[in-house]
């Protein structure tokens, strides 16, 4: 979708990558975005699952100038993490990573996209995944955890994918 105007907002445009994930880009004006980040019941994370990670990673890295790191350098996995260096320019020790990405896990149809997910952080798991399918929703994956964390794959009433985290233990 080509780049549009959103009432004083800002300007909105829709993009694919190599992969065929879609992508939307946010040019602010009197909204600035995602103003609350990282606590319960709003964005957290966001996730690329490609069906082609070779042909997607340098699109992001000169679109946006992302920098791709493995999460496991020991080679354990294939999931690699994006880092914005200016993220925080000129503070020490400020965490760089803005977005995850994955080949698309086993199991997943073959006629599923390469697809951006988003997480959104909750205080429990269990109780939200019910509340999802209380709502119309339905319960893709989970409640399950992992990497410290309790997670669930759910889509809204109208087929919207999305995930939930509680926060990382330690």
């Amino acid at each position: 979708m080509p780049a549009m105007d959103v009432t004083g907002q800002g300007r909105l445009a829709m993009v694919a990558d190599p992969s065929g994930a879609a992508i939307g880009l946010w040019q602010p004006d009197g909204h600035e975005g995602a103003d609350l980040f990282n606590v319960p019941n709003a964005w957290v994370w966001s996730e690329l699952q490609s069906r082609d990670l070779a042909a997607a990673l340098p699109f992001y890295e000169e679109l946006f100038g992302w920098r791709w790191e493995k999460a496991d350098p020991a080679g354990g996995s294939d999931y690699v993490v994006a880092h914005l260096d200016t993220k925080g320019e000129g503070a020490e020790g400020v965490d760089t990573s803005v977005a995850g990405a994955m080949p698309m896990p086993p199991g997943v149809s073959e006629d599923t996209p390469s697809v951006w997910m988003i997480y959104i952080r909750v205080e429990d798991c269990d109780a939200a995944t019910a509340k999802v399918v209380e709502l119309g929703g339905r319960v893709e994956a989970g409640p399950m955890d992992a990497g410290g964390m309790r997670l669930s794959v759910v889509a809204d009433p109208f087929g919207a994918y999305f995930q939930m985290s509680t926060a990382p233990t330690s």
